[in-house]
């Protein structure tokens, strides 16, 4: 087992409610969106290229094991990339399986420079059986706001952590019609 640093520490957990009175509208529009942040960062910055800076076995934190409800153990397939659109850094994430979620682990592993929301929701036998479960909003030790989301795929859990970047909302980020 490789335990992985992540960039992406948590503190805290805050609820929905909190997140949305204590961030900039622009932000809050972008963590709030139901779809994909992928396709909605090619949609307002063009070309995505995603970049693993992290694939491998671990530990969770406490607090990502807790929102999964699962125990902080080894054994988790644990992935960080960086998405760029438009030839920038856009957004950097975090993806967590547990460790009993064997069957999930397998699928995933690999992805290399695949979007994980293309595997989730585009193309991939998968996506027929994915729920998203629920979202929270948290802050990174930096103060920078993030965004964690619990999805089950076929009876297993996975958590996804997003952190969009400020070059994410520059004035070329966002469509008239707000997509």
């Amino acid at each position: 087992d490789v335990t992985l640093p992540s960039s992406l520490a948590l503190q805290r957990l805050l609820p929905d409610p909190q997140f949305a009175a204590r961030v900039d509208t622009s932000l809050a529009t972008w963590m709030l969106h139901d779809g994909s942040l992928t396709d909605r960062l090619a949609r307002a910055h063009g070309t995505v290229r995603v970049t693993p800076t992290r694939e491998g076995i671990g530990a969770p934190r406490s607090l990502e094991a807790r929102f999964l409800g699962a125990p902080a153990v080894g054994g988790w397939w644990i992935r960080e990339i960086t998405l760029a659109a438009g030839g920038m850094p856009r957004l950097r994430a975090r993806t967590l399986v547990p460790r009993g979620a064997v069957d999930l682990q397998r699928r995933l592993r690999g992805l290399g420079s695949v979007p994980l929301g293309r595997v989730l929701f585009k193309g991939d036998r998968l996506r027929r059986n994915v729920i998203r479960g629920c979202r929270r909003f948290g802050r990174a030790r930096d103060g920078a706001w993030l965004r964690l989301t619990r999805y089950r795929v076929e009876g297993e859990g996975l958590l996804v952590i997003e952190r969009l970047l400020s070059s994410a909302l520059s004035p070329d980020a966002e469509t008239p019609d707000g997509r």
